[in-house]
């Protein structure tokens, strides 16, 4: 019996077992098992009850209890007493009397007195065990002493029976209070709600109210407010929380150590003061780490409740922190750019519409200015988008660095920035932006361009000041400067709106109307004959032809370099092709390829063109511009890849601002194509200039290198290159481009 009454695991069930067990020791059938409850007595088990005691039910006893129920609840019931009167017997008899005598046995079942047996624990006083038996029957007195003990043991069992029976009520409780906790902190619209919330619902957790409650948090990841950042502390406390010493009081050092960044891993007890993570079964990783900490009256009786209890709050306050974080990051990043922690242009533009009317009551002058960050795609393209973020971010730095505490940068495109300067002037705003621009330029492989727009000047509008000051943004890629918004800049925009329209509907189109190519041709003046021609592209839109110039600034912008360079690479090389049997053994043909497309798929795409056209490598001659040896970052096996597959490489513009002749001698080319600038310099007269074009050209040809003069546009010009030692010239003087008839008709007669 011992084991089935350790196994149970209610109150019923042991109440149900130990009445059982008295029954059978006393050798009877009928009996009943009160338990001391709120001043009275709970019927809490019974068998064999005649219809008469069954009918009083299970309701609590306080009127008319038992006399053996008054004696135990008076501390005089200390071990089995026999009854010969039982009040509750009496009862049934006398609602019995006038009944047939079978009728009376039926409600009384022919009892009249009952033994009542204490059920105590350590002293604590439980209830009582009845037997009832018939008249007649007397029990051996022997048996009082056993059922006594028997009491004693069966005590122990009702004893944990009440505990389980008690926290089985306390868990209901505090489900209770929990869920209502989790409906106020759903209703929580701010951070600041949370302390109201947690003040009043774990008043009401019973004995596990806390004298003291803490919550410690701090925010993790981005896309969240500067103000949001570090630790933060909700701190409850009940007015009749006793004073404490602060050092050795473990919730003072756990909430030292949260604030210097430590999280815990587990709850933990220390006395009547615990620690719970904050966290989320379902959630593998929150905005934030934390902890609850708690401070109770005493050490908590049972553990394992506390630490269900204080766990669930701890769960139910990190879901409240995480969704409210998540409604700040919404908030957030609604105004900001995530990458750089700047405003985004819906943040910007909701700025500025807050400084214009300032602005305008002042009568200041507010600056609007777009900052585009140059070759940023190429930036991209060969250092990867992470090394892109970076750069973005180092930008962001350098702007805010730069500028005064009432100014603002946002982040508003992919690489573009806006700046809004108040209560500035003309020369303090492009004193500021010119600086910025100087120290972006600093950056290693970056620049950027500046267009600047002025309130009231040039717009009352925010959306309007942006506009205007990328209008001017486009100039300013144009004239590497700082350049502000000036008359006939809104013409130009337009007209640069229609060329892109046109390029682009150019580009959609199979053949690409619009586009032709013309060439010109490069002659050796010893032998007097061409020694290469150089393929240009040509576009003419609805209002006429424009400058490839413009074209390939409004290709580089809108990503259209590859589209453009695999016509011009495909139309020169067909012509080729075309007219080989024309053209003399060595002669060339050249094309252009702006460094941004030094990229393994050129490589791939030179290798198909010349396999569709079924011409050798020998053919193509690839220029590229001395950019490429400006900066570390020469795409080496892009060049080496095209020289090894037979194609010759000349250096373009050599000597327009990016020189550089420790590169110069590593870079794989045979041709070195001089900038005009060095043929002014002969032209001119230059007694210094002389001597250096002339030692340039002597260090190409014992490098091994071609060299060839461009721009050589008058007589004079060209006699004196031919003196300085160049053979090979390439200008109007000799010839234009020309279209590819009068090319052939011209050269190749």
């Amino acid at each position: 019996m011992s084991v089935k009454l350790n196994q149970a695991k209610t109150l019923d069930e042991i109440a149900d077992l130990g009445l059982e067990f008295l029954l059978r020791l006393a050798q009877l059938e009928t009996g009943w098992m009160v338990i001391e409850e709120d001043g009275g007595f709970r019927l809490a088990a019974a068998r064999n009850l005649p219809p008469g005691l069954e009918a009083e039910g299970r309701a609590l006893l306080v009127e008319g209890a038992c006399t053996c129920q008054e004696l135990f609840a008076n501390g005089r019931l200390q071990a089995t007493g026999e009854f010969l009167a039982c009040e509750r017997l009496e009862r049934v008899m006398r609602a019995a009397e006038g009944s047939s005598e079978e009728e009376r046995l039926r409600l009384t079942g022919g009892l009249n007195r009952h033994l009542s047996i204490p059920l105590m624990a350590g002293g604590e006083r439980l209830g009582v065990a009845n037997l009832a038996f018939p008249e007649g029957r007397t029990p051996p007195r022997e048996l009082y002493q056993v059922l006594t003990l028997a009491g004693a043991a069966l005590g122990s069992a009702i004893h944990r029976g009440l505990l389980l029976e008690r926290q089985q009520r306390m868990r209901s409780e505090l489900e209770e209070r929990l869920l209502d906790l989790s409906r106020e902190l759903l209703k929580s619209a701010t951070l600041d709600d949370l302390k109201q919330v947690l003040t009043l619902a774990t008043a009401s957790f019973g004995v596990l109210a806390p004298l003291e409650l803490a919550v410690l948090w701090r925010p993790r990841g981005n896309g969240l407010p500067e103000e949001l950042d570090g630790t933060h502390r909700i701190l409850v406390q009940r007015p009749e929380a006793p004073p404490r010493e602060a050092d050795p009081d473990p919730f003072a050092r756990w909430a030292r150590e949260l604030e210097e960044g430590g999280a815990p891993a587990e709850p933990t007890w220390e006395g009547a003061v615990g620690l719970f993570p904050l966290r989320i079964r379902a959630a593998a990783a929150l905005p934030f780490v934390g902890a609850l900490l708690v401070r109770l009256e005493a050490e908590p009786e049972d553990r394992r409740l506390a630490n269900w209890a204080f766990g669930m709050v701890a769960e139910l306050i990190a879901a409240a922190i995480a969704r409210l974080l998540s409604q700040e990051r919404l908030r957030y990043l609604s105004f900001h750019d995530p990458l750089t922690g700047l405003l985004n242009r819906r943040g910007f533009v909701e700025h500025l519409r807050t400084a214009l009317p300032l602005a305008e009551r002042e009568r200041w002058k507010l600056a609007v200015a777009m900052v585009d960050m140059d070759d940023f795609k190429r930036y991209n393209d060969r250092f990867g988008h992470l090394a892109g973020d970076r750069l973005l971010q180092q930008a962001a730095r350098i702007m805010q660095e730069h500028l005064r505490a009432s100014d603002v940068v946002a982040r508003i495109g992919g690489d573009e920035f806006a700046i809004l300067l108040q209560n500035t002037t003309i020369e303090g705003a492009g004193f500021a932006l010119e600086r910025i621009r100087a120290a972006l330029l600093e950056i290693p492989h970056a620049g950027a361009s500046i267009g600047v727009a002025f309130f009231p000047d040039d717009s009352q509008d925010p959306e309007e000041l942006l506009q205007s000051a990328d209008l001017a943004l486009y100039d300013s890629k144009i004239q590497k400067r700082v350049v502000f918004v000036a008359p006939g800049l809104r013409a130009r925009f337009k007209r640069r709106v229609h060329l892109e329209n046109a390029i682009e509907a150019a580009l959609r189109t199979p053949g690409l109307p619009g586009f032709a190519l013309h060439f010109q041709p490069r002659f050796d003046v010893e032998q007097g004959r061409v020694s290469a021609f150089e393929a240009l592209l040509r576009f003419t839109g609805p209002s006429g032809p424009v400058s490839p110039l413009e074209v390939f600034a409004v290709a580089a912008e809108r990503g259209w370099l590859m589209k453009l360079t695999r016509y011009v690479l495909d139309g020169a090389l067909g012509f080729f092709a075309a007219h080989r049997a024309r053209i003399p053994e060595g002669v060339r043909v050249g094309v252009n390829v702006p460094p941004a497309l030094l990229v393994p798929e050129l490589v791939e795409e030179v290798s198909a063109t010349l396999e569709r056209h079924g011409l050798d490598a020998g053919a193509l001659e690839i220029e590229v511009t001395e950019e490429v040896i400006a900066h570390d970052d020469t795409p080496w096996n892009v060049l080496e890849e095209l020289g090894r597959m037979g194609v010759r490489l000349a250096l373009d513009d050599f000597g327009s601002g990016f020189s550089n002749l420790s590169r110069l001698v590593t870079l794989p080319i045979q041709v070195l194509k001089l900038d005009r600038s060095f043929v002014d310099l002969l032209t001119t007269h230059n007694e210094r200039g002389v001597p250096a074009v002339r030692g340039i050209v002597a260090m190409g040809l014992n490098m091994g290198l071609v060299v060839v003069a461009e721009g050589v546009e008058t007589d004079e010009a060209l006699e004196r290159v031919r003196a300085a030692g160049v053979r090979e010239v390439q200008g109007y003087v000799l010839s234009r481009p020309v279209p590819p008839a009068e090319l052939l008709a011209r050269n190749f007669a």
